[in-house]
């Protein structure tokens, strides 16, 4: 997940806003403490995003895979 915030160039609190959860919960998705429960609308957020920077819906995926608290492509 962090590497989504990062490549839209937001900090932890605007991308909890994005989302519609708070700021803690980015903080723990990013952590690996917490597992990724996003509802339909914000994978779609999370969609329309990744296109407008560029991503394939691979890259998205992969981003989104358990274990990528953070690590690099």
């Amino acid at each position: 997940m962090k590497k989504i915030r990062e490549a839209l160039g937001l900090n932890q609190k605007a991308f909890a806003n994005l989302l519609g959860v708070q700021r803690m919960t980015v903080w723990r998705w990013e952590r690996g403490l917490n597992d990724y429960a996003l509802n339909s609308s914000q994978i779609k957020i999370l969609v329309d995003a990744a296109r407008k920077i560029g991503w394939t819906a691979d890259q998205l995926m992969a981003a989104l895979l358990p274990g990528d608290h953070g690590s690099s492509c």
